[in-house]
């Protein structure tokens, strides 16, 4: 029985995923490799209210309790991005956030839990603009900080800036996290410096800002190795062709294969890869 070309398509793009992968953890010479990629492109892949679930039934069928995870997505959905990054600190002894293209907003919060951070050349880490729902529409805090012509709409997203700065002071301040302590005390004001330069409420933008790590107290590994690059874009391509072609937002995988029970299936699944529901 011949097989649908469309299935055969999407065989051949788990096979790539599963090869490139493996080629990374090689590249990062590291034993415990992770990644989680959101598709930004047409489908507007954004974390999600429920994305949780899912990603730590994921993780709690995994072996290995040491990690260097690739984040790659545009954001979305701030407290389901704290979830998903206390579900990796629960998980994981130690891990290492590994950003080869972007990183943004509610997609950065594993970042700053992380033990960590190895930053390729062009890789970048942007602005945290928490979204929240106004209206059933989606809506950036930061960009309605000051709106003059809905003061329902201006007084929501100052509580949903102010919330999430706490949650930020919370995953900075305690251990492990990305912060460095050999640079400078833990203090008040260290912790205020890198939250403004991080949320910088006085400025949204739609366009990508990046945050200058080299001049805040983090640890940040910069990477300059074009094979890695190469592999990197390869792996993100094939991820991004798979969700595209099955209408999926995220896909979370390893090298190494996970058990997944609980209510993501009737029965166990054991594989290395995860696709959004």
């Amino acid at each position: 029985m011949a097989i649908d070309i469309r299935e055969d398509v999407l065989i051949t793009l788990e096979n790539d995923i599963k090869r490139i992968s493996a080629e990374i953890e090689v590249g990062l010479n590291c034993n415990g490799f992770l990644f989680l990629v959101y598709n930004p492109l047409e489908l507007g892949g954004e974390i999600i209210e429920g994305d949780s679930r899912h990603i730590y039934d994921f993780l709690n069928g995994l072996s290995f309790r040491q990690a260097t995870i690739l984040l790659h997505g545009p954001g979305g959905d701030f407290k389901e991005g704290l979830v998903i990054t206390y579900a990796f600190r629960k998980k994981f002894l130690t891990y290492r956030s590994f950003v080869p293209g972007i990183c943004s907003s509610a997609l950065c919060l594993p970042v700053l839990k992380s033990d960590g951070l190895i930053i390729l050349k062009d890789g970048t880490i942007t602005q945290l603009d928490p979204i929240f729902d106004y209206e059933g529409k989606p809506k950036r805090a930061i960009k309605h900080l000051k709106d003059e012509t809905d003061s329902v709409l201006r007084e929501k997203a100052n509580a949903i800036f102010q919330y999430s700065r706490n949650e930020i002071f919370k995953l900075i301040e305690t251990k492990p996290s990305l912060y460095d302590e050999g640079k400078g005390e833990l203090d008040y004001v260290i912790k205020t410096d890198i939250i403004n330069s991080m949320m910088n409420q006085n400025e949204h933008s739609d366009d990508v800002k990046p945050i200058a790590f080299e001049y805040l107290p983090f640890k940040v590994e910069f990477k300059s190795d074009e094979a890695l690059r190469k592999s990197c874009d390869e792996l993100i391509n094939s991820i991004q062709q798979y969700l595209i072609m099955t209408g999926r937002r995220y896909c979370i995988g390893t090298t190494a294969k996970t058990t997944m029970n609980a209510h993501l299936k009737d029965k166990k699944m054991e594989g290395s890869l995860l696709f959004c529901p």
